[in-house]
């Protein structure tokens, strides 16, 4: 297996382009919001990519670096480890010796995790174990994998799929190997809403001087929380009508923009709302309301318009 830039530098621009659309993600960066409210948004993925960056950052690392010399990544590695038999195992390898462990799935595997102490075995319920390790290990394997793993591709060196299969290390690794963040799926229209709600809602507070000392919180946001579920609900037999198409893996038609569709239940996922209607083949199934807009109140906001 060869590791190249392509999926790292394609990750790194995504999230650049990501950070424009989705302010979230740079509230995720400064602490202001957490990780479940990040992933709630569908943005999951690009808090895991920024905690990497954040990590790499403070060890010192660049995710994509221009030092290819073997010179360098030794003294790293040999630092980061704490055992001194495998940090003079280290010291002794030649850079032919260092290169030939990222070929050998063994050797790799019990540099990174340690020896076995007993190996994984078969229970008697049919179970694999999950065997015992020695706790001396190559920490440098683990600590200092992305100068590794640039060495890998800058030495344009072939290496066997032990990196790729390594939980210990895969956090880091998958960015560069097999996952691709992005943002097509992401329901942006209904983050810049909320954003704007939130936006207005800072506004009125700062407007109105509002001293939040005096207030309970829990009762705050429990009123919140309801007068805002209780606006996201749809009477069951209202009429929405489809504002893009979504079709089948194999192209057949779910949903077709410009039709019209009735309500006949809602559900909340993941904080957005999903409506149960009979799509196209006949059959009733929960689609995120994204995909519609209420004729009922597109008509409302008109009149309000004409008579305002």
């Amino acid at each position: 297996m060869k590791i190249t830039y392509d999926i790292i530098s394609k990750n790194i621009e995504t999230y650049k382009e990501a950070k424009d659309i989705f302010p979230a993600i740079t509230q995720f960066e400064e602490n202001e919001i957490d990780y479940s409210a990040l992933n709630s948004l569908g943005l999951g993925k690009f808090a895991d990519f920024s905690m990497f960056l954040k990590r790499t950052k403070a060890q010192g690392f660049e995710p994509i670096s221009g030092t290819k010399s073997f010179r360098v990544l030794k003294p790293i590695i040999v630092d980061k480890t704490t055992t001194e038999r495998f940090k003079t195992f280290i010291k002794n390898r030649t850079q032919k010796k260092f290169e030939a462990i990222f070929t050998d799935n063994d050797l790799f595997d019990r540099l990174l995790n340690g020896p076995w102490k007993s190996r994984p075995q078969m229970r008697r319920n049919g179970r694999m174990g999950y065997g015992t390790r020695k706790n001396e290990r190559v920490e440098g394997f683990k600590d200092a994998i992305v100068p590794i793993i640039n060495y890998i591709i800058l030495n344009e060196i072939e290496v066997s799929n032990s990196i790729k299969d390594q939980d210990s290390i895969s956090n880091q690794t998958k960015w560069y190997i097999n996952e691709v963040l992005s943002f097509d799926k992401v329901p942006q229209k209904e983050i810049e809403l909320t954003n704007k709600l939130l936006q207005t809602f800072s506004e009125v507070v700062e407007k109105e001087r509002v001293d939040f000392r005096n207030l309970n919180i829990n009762y705050v946001l429990s009123a919140i929380s309801t007068k805002i579920k209780n606006a996201m609900k749809i009477t069951n037999g209202t009429v929405l009508k489809c504002v893009k198409d979504l079709k089948t893996a194999t192209g057949e038609n779910l949903l077709v923009k410009g039709q019209i569709y009735e309500v006949q239940g809602t559900y909340e996922r993941n904080g957005f709302l999903t409506v149960y209607v009979i799509n196209n083949q006949s059959k009733s199934n929960y689609y995120e309301y994204s995909y519609f807009e209420d004729v009922s109140m597109k008509r409302d906001d008109l009149l309000s318009m004409l008579l305002g």
